[in-house]
């Protein structure tokens, strides 16, 4: 992480809105910090998990028995939700694949290597990244959101991928942050504002 020089704190002075739920606020709002902004966290969406303990279970049994060859992550959340406690030695053969660097840092936490990184942090580059490994025959697990993009299974299974869908969780939106949301909004509180994610744009 790259400190900046208070002097030339790009962003000095300036109330910058953090959007992301409260455990995974801290990164950004260091980072605003280092450049001179004073964070102000709003987290106004929440994680709620889909999946009873049993049925994350079986998912990680099939990782480790071979049951995909592929392992395809969009986002952090669903590397902490499926991968806890998971060994990656487990499967040395299994490819894993990560949308981008946060999802990538997730997966390292972990003790789990994620291939190449695409050129883009998006689905269509990612899709892209994968096929050109080959992906023809490959049963592929892409554990995700609920609600989101279709572009990434279609894409791998128009080359050939058998792609397994599992929705892990889904962001329900945090009312009584709103309400504090829209009080800052109405005085004026905020200077610039940040989101990660498209739900907590909705």
């Amino acid at each position: 992480m790259t400190i900046s020089n208070p002097a030339s704190a790009r962003l000095q002075g300036l109330r910058v809105l953090v959007t992301r739920a409260q455990d995974q606020a801290q990164a950004l709002s260091t980072l605003l910090e280092a450049e001179g902004a004073s964070p102000v966290s709003i987290p106004v969406m929440r994680l709620h998990p889909l999946l009873s303990e049993s049925r994350l279970e079986e998912l990680r049994r099939s990782l480790r028995e071979g049951g995909f060859d592929d392992l395809v992550f969009t986002s952090a959340n669903a590397v902490r939700l499926l991968l806890a406690g998971v060994p990656a030695q487990a499967r040395p053969s299994l490819r894993v694949f990560a949308i981008g660097p946060g999802t990538a840092a997730s997966l390292s936490a972990l003790g789990w290597r994620a291939e190449e990184l695409p050129q883009g942090f998006i689905a269509e580059s990612l899709a892209a990244s994968i096929v050109a490994l080959g992906v023809a025959g490959r049963r592929l697990l892409l554990p995700r959101a609920q609600g989101a993009r279709e572009v990434l299974p279609e894409l791998l299974e128009r080359a050939g991928a058998s792609v397994e869908v599992v929705s892990l969780y889904r962001m329900q939106p945090e009312l009584a942050a709103q309400v504090s949301l829209q009080l800052a909004l109405r005085q004026g509180d905020l200077d610039w504002a940040t989101f990660t994610s498209g739900s907590s744009v909705d």
